[in-house]
């Protein structure tokens, strides 16, 4: 019986350690039941309000600084001042660039391009470089094939007409290297998910600019040329990798603003412990509530936040404070006039 009681007592102890290894942590009840929860705040003269303003997002042009909101499926450029008091806006799209000299290009639905400057707000839409509507790839074909339609020709998958496809491909990788390359001087893929390592440019949206202007590139080009040594096709897009991209604009730095005088952590509670990790590796991490002070104007207020992680940066002026929270986005505090 002794050492059966023993044998318990290993295991429970077995038990706690290996928990504790794995990084597992006591709960306990939240400290403040009746604390506001983030965004509603427990004060007076302080409120937060929702900013649709991504801050990852915020281009810094000459005095001005022009933001990105995101608000449902409506996305604009927003010109803001040195307070992020919004001076003005302007729609565009998900897939945009935003250039040093103001101008904002962004892909349209039709998967076209156009561009806006932020401050004259007046649109233009780029033109596909002229070599692409000469269609080389198409008459390379019919010239190859006269016997066969076009759209055939794309869609049969025979040996044949799959080699006759890779002469005409190949004619259109050299036009478009000794015709078009020559010419850029930048470029941008307004597509995040392009890439040059794999020659493939998602949903279009391409611009080069020439000494001839602006152009835009279109999608699903036809051209490659084949590598004989590795025994694969090498994508025109890969010609672009000794040309310039266009250049980036600074973009506003919340670490550089951080507010720590305004936002403090004064109390912690674990209130459950989740698990994660694979076939070989497992651990927990705790979930917590945390509990805030937030001082603004000389006015004080508390709130707790469930899960999330929380910062504070200020306007380049000093006078606007955003919290951003991890779960729910960046939020303006805004002093209550009325009280």
């Amino acid at each position: 019986m002794r050492l059966l009681k023993l044998y318990n007592v290993f295991c429970l102890l077995l038990t706690i350690s290996l928990l504790t290894s794995c990084g597992y942590s006591t709960t306990e009840d939240d400290k403040y039941p009746d604390m506001a929860e983030f965004p509603e705040v427990d004060g007076t003269g302080i409120e937060l309000e929702k900013y649709h303003i991504n801050f990852e997002e915020v281009y810094v042009i000459g005095d001005d600084l022009l933001g990105i909101s995101f608000k449902e499926k409506e996305i604009y450029a927003v010109r803001m001042d040195q307070s992020f008091d919004k001076l003005d806006s302007v729609k565009i799209s998900e897939y945009y660039y935003v250039s040093p000299d103001g101008f904002v290009y962004f892909k349209k639905e039709d998967d076209r391009i156009a561009k806006v400057h932020y401050l004259e707000k007046r649109f233009q839409d780029l033109v596909v470089h002229p070599f692409f509507k000469e269609r080389f790839y198409e008459s390379k074909l019919a010239e190859l094939a006269p016997q066969y339609d076009f759209e055939v020709m794309e869609r049969a998958t025979e040996k044949g007409k799959d080699s006759v496809r890779e002469i005409a491909a190949q004619h259109h990788y050299d036009q478009i290297k000794n015709r078009v390359i020559p010419d850029i001087t930048g470029y941008h893929t307004l597509d995040n998910d392009a890439y040059l390592s794999n020659g493939y440019v998602k949903l279009g949206g391409l611009i080069i600019q020439t000494q001839d202007g602006d152009f835009y590139i279109p999608k699903d080009i036809k051209a490659h040329r084949w590598h004989d040594e590795f025994k694969s096709r090498i994508d025109w897009f890969r010609l672009l990798e000794d040309i310039d991209q266009l250049p980036a604009v600074e973009k506003f730095s919340t670490s550089n603003h951080t507010s720590v005088d305004h936002l403090t952590m004064f109390d912690q509670a674990v209130i459950e412990n989740r698990g994660s990790g694979n076939h070989y590796v497992f651990g927990f991490y705790p979930v917590t509530y945390d509990y805030y002070t937030l001082e603004f104007n000389g006015k004080t207020a508390k709130f707790k936040s469930y899960d999330s992680v929380m910062s504070a940066f200020h306007s380049p002026d000093g006078r606007t404070v955003i919290i951003y929270d991890k779960q729910n986005g960046w939020y303006r505090v805004r002093p209550l006039l009325y009280q």
